[in-house]
């Protein structure tokens, strides 16, 4: 009786060995869930690291096509040149200024001035010449670029001599054809490329039934 006793000991000993130890299947899924994690963070941290580098070149760089050319550098102020004598008008006020760039918001019902005439502060100081012209018909915007040295006061009135301005001829614009089209590029297509809109085919259409139905030929 004492010897199957012995036999009882060991065997419970043993089986108690067997289970304080970890079984190798276990260590080894214990072991890859480790590793997988470790991976885990490094790809996160390395999408986090591209994400702020993307972000770094979204705010230094603006979207640009592919063939679009860089701006040059704004004209000096020095060489503009204001007359002195003649008379100024006010055609608005500085709206914005961001970096080189100096939108003047004009008034209300007033003509559009082209691109290239020089606008002026009412000390007649140039506030630059105008780059680009925008905006609703009846409240022209005009774009300026000026150096950030010599940006002026978002508020400031902006004015034009009677005999430095010059007005957008609105027949002309009346009688161009506006084409929204763009290329593969996202660029916009010469003008001899342009192909027709649906609205002109329409109009077009629409006109050949009416003379159809009143018996006038094409």
């Amino acid at each position: 009786y004492s010897n199957m006793l012995a036999v009882q000991d060991v065997k419970d000993e043993s089986a108690l060995v067997q289970i304080e130890q970890p079984l190798p299947a276990v260590e080894e899924k214990e072991n890859q869930s480790s590793m997988h994690a470790d991976i885990s963070e490094e790809i996160a941290a390395a999408i986090e690291d591209a994400e702020e580098d993307d972000d770094d070149e979204r705010t230094l760089m603006p979207p640009r096509t592919i063939h679009e050319e860089e701006l040059p550098p704004p004209e000096p102020l020095e060489s503009i040149q204001v007359d002195t004598v003649a008379p100024l008008e006010h055609i608005g006020f500085v709206w914005s200024v961001v970096d080189d760039c100096v939108v003047v918001q004009g008034k209300e019902s007033t003509r559009a001035l082209i691109e290239g005439v020089v606008l002026c502060l009412d000390d007649r100081r140039p506030l630059g010449r105008i780059f680009e012209v925008f905006g609703p018909v009846k409240q022209p915007h005009y774009m300026l670029r000026v150096d950030k040295a010599h940006a002026p006061s978002k508020g400031a009135y902006a004015y034009v001599t009677e005999t430095q301005k010059t007005f957008i001829d609105a027949k002309y614009i009346s009688t161009r054809r506006a084409c929204d089209a763009s290329d593969m590029y996202d660029e916009e297509i010469p003008e001899h490329l342009a192909e027709v809109s649906d609205d002109e085919l329409e109009i077009s259409s629409k006109s050949r039934k009416r003379r159809a139905g009143s018996g006038i030929s094409a």
